[in-house]
């Protein structure tokens, strides 16, 4: 019977050895790995800073990205370049416009091609066209149809076209300018003319005329505008 109770004593000292001994493997092996993060806890702690000590479970924001520190004793690591130290957890979305080829692009990126809105999804993506590269870029949204016509607006008030007309002087062109909006010209060679008609008039303008035997070859113009 004494040996037998030695014998048990003897077993359950070694169980609870061997015990002990996984305990602290699995710690140590812990320290390492993601199993202190599902055993952890966690803390935000802001942005990101250098010469602080962040442990496992603390939570920082950097580049526009989230970051889960995966060590203890973490200091001096940047998050977006210690992979070993740091996990990223959530990156933001970057709108970055039209699609432009010879322009890198990283996952998060959005774009807008044909009609829809696209999403870079690897790194150091460049010259691959959303609309035909499925490995680097998933469509977000696409380009809806056009809606039905809507009713037509009142009418605007009416514009009153002026006509203005310059005739050619000896030895210079004749000019007509506008105070507004210039809606149409017409030249006036030499040894001849030009008409416009406008909401308010009409007027002319001639080209350069023979002096004695002298021909000076200048326009004239006539020009209808807008206010």
């Amino acid at each position: 019977m004494n040996k037998i109770l030695n014998l048990s004593v003897v077993m359950i000292c070694a169980l609870v050895c061997c015990l002990l001994f996984v305990a602290q493997s699995s710690v140590s092996f812990a320290q390492d790995g993601f199993y202190v993060i599902a055993t952890s806890s966690f803390r935000y702690r802001g942005n990101f800073q250098n010469n602080v000590a962040y442990n496992v479970g603390d939570i920082v924001f950097q580049n526009s990205s989230s970051w889960v520190c995966l060590k203890y004793n973490n200091t001096n690591h940047d998050p977006s370049d210690s992979p070993n130290y740091w996990g990223e957890l959530l990156r933001a979305f970057k709108h970055k416009g039209n699609f432009a080829r010879n322009t890198q692009y990283n996952a998060g990126d959005i774009v807008f091609e044909n009609g829809a809105s696209w999403m870079c999804i690897k790194e150091n993506n460049t010259n691959h066209d959303p609309h035909d590269s499925p490995s680097y870029w998933g469509k977000l949204a696409i380009n809806g149809k056009d809606g039905a016509q809507g009713p037509a607006g009142p009418a605007g008030p009416a514009v009153h076209t002026s006509a203005v007309c310059a005739s050619a002087g000896q030895k210079i062109n004749g000019t007509c300018s506008c105070a507004g909006t210039l809606v149409s010209k017409v030249t006036a060679p030499p040894h001849s003319s030009c008409k416009v008609t406008s909401d308010t008039g009409s007027c002319t303008a001639s080209g350069s005329t023979y002096e004695g035997s002298y021909d000076y070859g200048t326009f004239g113009e006539c020009c209808v505008c807008a206010p």
